[in-house]
Formats: structure tokens, sequence, C-alpha cells
């Protein structure tokens, strides 16, 4: 018995074995065999398996190919064929590198192309002096992760600081939002930020904004403490004004605000707000800290007004707005 395809005869019993011995045919990987002699008998006619594909595709951060001889296999309803598939696309594409992985989090981080494209720059960059994955250890981590979630962790790690590192430039972006969406531990998020800073360094004076952004904060709070620090003197004498200035600036560093030209600029509650903001709060908690009253606060608040800050004062001091 012979089955039509294509005007050919495809043989599938024993009466297509020229010997008439066998009882079956078998499938090779080419051709129909009989079971018994292992005579060939016709080749098989192509199926759905391999379809032609650009040889020039395009490359990935996340998924790069490795395969270039213009083809692949498509969908098949063969077992076989589905089996060789699989196989053919974990051979064609090598594992996403730790470095992809930081990218891949940056691009669904939902960041425009534009700060992607900059932050991949930085990663890049850190990355080509030294491996950023291997820096692993020394991380107070999400406790109870498994070993693939510890890498995810440490690649949203570099990500969101590199996002920062931008901020830091005037480069506006959500990364302190992001960092808390993904559950990053404070004193890790500080620590990455300041290796991937020190990594990166030189490369930083390329980007639109960049200048000498800490020495620039350092100046602008330096200008502003010292007007203060004249009205406190002029108020409380220059001991105690002394004493207040010396608690603000200590407050100043504890929330990763630089103070002199060699201070780290890090991630704090203040980073997005100016600097005569940040002195007048700091300056308020301190005066607390010397148990100054609210009416003295007041005092020296209206004498020294900043804008936008009397909801800021009337909510943490009690000051009438």
């Amino acid at each position: 018995m012979t089955v039509e395809n294509d005007d050919e005869e495809q043989p599938t019993t024993n009466d297509s074995c020229p010997l008439e011995r066998c009882n079956e045919d078998v499938e090779g990987s080419t051709h129909y065999h009989c079971s018994g002699c292992g005579v060939q008998i016709s080749p098989i006619p192509p199926v759905n398996g391999f379809v032609p594909t650009n040889p020039n595709r395009s490359v990935s951060r996340v998924g790069r190919r490795v395969d270039s001889l213009g083809s692949e296999i498509g969908p098949s309803d063969n077992p076989r064929y589905r089996r060789l598939s699989e196989l053919h696309r974990h051979s064609s594409y090598e594992k996403p590198s730790f470095v992809d992985g930081i990218v891949r989090e940056l691009l669904e981080s939902g960041e425009g192309e534009r700060i992607v494209a900059e932050a991949a720059e930085i990663i890049d960059s850190a990355n080509s002096r030294k491996a950023l994955g291997g820096n692993r250890h020394g991380l107070n981590g999400l406790p109870g992760t498994s070993e693939e979630d510890d890498r995810v962790y440490r690649q949203r790690l570099y990500a969101v600081a590199a996002l920062h590192i931008l901020n830091c430039v005037r480069r506006d972006n959500r990364a302190l939002i992001l960092k808390e969406q993904w559950n990053l531990n404070r004193q890790d998020f500080l620590k990455t930020v300041s290796i991937l800073r020190k990594l990166v360094k030189d490369h930083l004076g390329t980007l639109p904004n960049s200048g000498n952004y800490v020495v620039e904060r350092a100046k602008d709070i330096r200008h502003r403490m010292s007007n203060c620090q004249d009205h406190l003197i002029s108020m409380f004498g220059p001991e105690t004004a002394s004493n207040i200035v010396y608690s603000a600036k200590r407050i100043l560093r504890s929330r990763g605000e630089p103070f002199e030209d060699f201070d780290e600029w890090l991630s704090g509650p203040w980073m997005n707000k100016g600097a005569a903001q940040i002195v007048m709060m700091a300056i308020v908690q301190a005066m607390q800290e010397h148990d100054f009253d609210q009416q003295r606060v007041s005092d020296f608040y209206r004498m020294v007004p900043v804008p936008n800050m009397d909801s800021w004062m009337s909510r943490n001091c009690f000051i009438a707005a």
C-alpha cells in the first residue's frame, strides 16, 4: 500500500521493501528504511520544521545570537523536530552576562531611552575597569532568597546606582522610587553607589550638565551655612552659633550631603532639595538638639526665610505659616 504525496509514492508498509521480507518501514534522519533489512527506500519529504531566517539578526544585550548560519528550527507537530527546535534555541543563544542583566533591568525600569542609554554607558564603563559580577560580598541583601534572586538583586542595585549618579548630574529620573519599589537595602545601595562612582569618575565628565557636581553642591551648602552662621552669631553669640553649625554639618553628612569638596554625595532624603532648604532644615534640627525653644527657632527662621519652607517648618517646629 502506498500514500500519494506530490505525485511521489511514500512507502509506509512492508510492501515497499525491495526484498519483500520486512514487516514495516521506519523513519530515519533523511530516508525511510526497512525495519528488518535496513535497506534505504526513499527520501523523507520536507516538513515544516526548518525555515529560512535573516542571517544578519540584530544583537540583543539580553540574549545575544552566537549562531550566524542563517537558519533556525521553526514549530512542528513532529516530536523529534520539537526536540531539535528546543536544542537549537539553547545552542543558538549564549547565557546573558551579569552586565546584560543590569541593562535588562534598566530597559524594564520604565525610564526613557536616553536615560537608559546613559546609565548603560556608566555600567559598561565601570565593568571595563572591574568586573561588576565579582562584587558580591558585604551586602545585606534580602534574607532567604535563592541564588538567582540574589543575582537579580545585585543587578538592580547597579541599575539604580547608575540612575542615581545620573540624577546627581541633573539627569532627572526615578532612581529613588525604583529603589523603594525593588526593596533595595539602603546600606547596600549606598555601598554600590560609592563603588560605581569611583569606577566611572572619569566617564562622568563626558556627560551633559556634569561639571564637578559634588564641588558645586558643597560650595552651595557652605555659602548658605556661612550666611546662616552670621545671623546665628548676631542672635546667640559666636560660641553658641559654632555649636549649632557643627551639629548642622553632622546632620547634613548623615543624610548623604557633601560639605567639603572631597566629600561624597550619596543618596538621602534631601538630595532633591535645594541647598538653602537643606541648610535651614539641618540648622533647625541642630537647634532642637541644643534645646532651643520654638520661639527662638521661629525668630531665627523669620530672620532667614527660605522660599517654600513654611509648611515644613509648621509640621516640624509648630511654627505658624
